[in-house]
């Protein structure tokens, strides 16, 4: 009896449990298998700790960090509370919910995070996952989609700031969400010794973490896309419980990336190269290598496509040239151009206002630094896309990826879904909510956020 109070065993007995949850886990969500095995567990004492950031269990996004005796406690309890904990906390780190903590409002951001990944858990509709607060949950998940129309943390976040009444009513809710610590996640250079927390991880690894996370939540998406297959299901078929990501710049890079077409480029492909096999045949067979790097790869390049600006009156100066300035930036930064640049800025209210060929960087730097915003009357997207298709006809695109279109979405939209693809890059007005159609792809941004870009 005494061994069983020392904390070593506590933590081997802890180390079981959570070996044994993860192996739950993967069996009714397969596709998770990359995530859920991702982070080690590590182990502190809270009496240790002068100031406990992680009130029993959080992770910073590069182990989850624990108190042994409270996973033992909820084991002992049954049910799915601790199934539900360790999912919570890895939706957490795939959606990269930690990784702008620092500037912003902590305890909204706590509840849209919360809200947004206890949706998507409860949305699998695993019975073993299941809790008796689930009905109380999803009465609120109605009362919050109905205002905010998606329920991914960004769109939640922001609404919650543009309207304080409805904040304050649903943070009283708060703790039905709430289930890890995020306090550490504004401390995510914490590294941990001995039960104690010392602060020597540089910016460097906080940003390899959040780029890891990354390539772990696209190899969910492609493990879940061949498990479908395997059941003679088609890819994307199946609703997509990792859905978009949504939050920072690396979000909206992947976003960009759903515009760009596979092209086949003469470059060294490391990440289809195997050091082991290689090195073992230098040794093996005196210097031939059991293989050589692929001199080809796949990269996603965008060759046309079209950004629209909303020139109705709400967006204007400021916002649209940061818009603009962040869009090109990051296109640029992630090599998703090709060779050659050909993209369309049409400003539109409720007809077309200009059209300005772009077809090299220095002509797009010139546009952001120039742009002269024209036209103030309503609303109308048609006739946006009617220019488009025009162009289509006219051959002026090559490969059309598709639309971007800054707007407040307070508008005319086509009955018909158009032939390519189309992204609304929404900055609502005030206590407006946008509805845009099915077949659209909607990001909402902040104002706050352009002004300061």
């Amino acid at each position: 009896m005494e061994k069983e109070c020392t904390q070593e065993y506590k933590e081997k007995l802890a180390t079981k449990i959570a070996g044994f949850t993860a192996d739950e886990l993967i069996i009714h969500l397969p596709y998770f298998n990359r995530a859920i095995l991702k982070m080690p567990l590590r182990f502190y004492e809270p009496k240790l700790v002068e100031e406990d950031l992680i009130d029993g269990f959080a992770t910073d996004t590069r182990n989850i960090i624990c108190d042994a005796s409270l996973l033992i406690d909820m084991f002992e309890k049954g049910g799915a509370a601790l199934s539900r904990l360790f999912l919570h906390t890895i939706f957490h780190c795939l959606y990269r919910h930690p990784f702008r903590y620092e500037v912003l409002q902590k305890k909204i951001w706590d509840f849209a995070c919360d809200v947004a990944v206890e949706k998507e858990i409860i949305d699998l509709n695993i019975s073993e996952l299941a809790q008796e607060k689930d009905a109380e949950r999803k009465v609120m998940f109605d009362i919050i989609r109905k205002k905010c129309r998606k329920m991914n943390a960004e769109i939640i976040y922001t609404y919650m700031l543009a309207n304080k009444t409805d904040c304050d009513e649903w943070m009283k809710k708060a703790g039905l969400f709430k289930r890890d610590a995020h306090a550490i996640w504004a401390s995510r250079d914490t590294e941990f010794y001995e039960g104690l927390f010392l602060f020597e991880c540089s910016e460097n690894e906080i940003d390899q973490s959040g780029a890891e996370w990354s390539r772990v939540f696209e190899n969910v998406k492609k493990d879940k896309d061949v498990l479908e297959q395997g059941f003679g299901i088609s890819p994307g078929s199946v609703t997509d419980y990792v859905g978009s990501i949504t939050g920072d710049d690396y979000d909206y890079t992947e976003f960009l990336k759903k515009f760009a077409a596979m092209s086949e480029e003469v470059k060294l492909n490391n990440d289809e190269f195997d050091y082991i096999y290689y090195t073992y045949g230098l040794e093996l067979y005196d210097d031939m290598p059991l293989i050589e790097p692929l001199e080809y790869k796949e990269s996603l390049k965008i060759y046309d496509f079209v950004i629209a600006i909303d020139t109705s009156g709400s967006c204007r100066g400021r916002v649209v040239k940061n818009f603009l300035r962040r869009t090109y930036s990051i296109l640029k930064s992630t090599e998703v151009f090709g060779k050659k640049m050909n993209v369309h800025i049409v400003q539109c209210d409720n007809q077309i206002q200009d059209d300005a060929l772009i077809i090299s960087d220095e002509a797009f730097e010139r546009y952001i630094q120039n742009v002269n915003v024209t036209g103030a009357g309503g609303t109308d997207f048609r006739p946006v896309f009617d220019h488009v298709d025009r162009l289509k006809k006219a051959g002026m695109f090559t490969d059309l990826r598709g639309l971007l279109y800054f707007t407040d979405a307070l508008g005319i939209f086509p009955e018909k879904e158009p032939e390519f693809k189309t992204a609304f890059i929404i900055m609502p007005q005030e206590d407006d909510i946008p509805k845009i159609p099915d077949w659209a792809i909607g990001r909402m941004v902040s104002r706050d956020d352009l002004e300061e870009a």
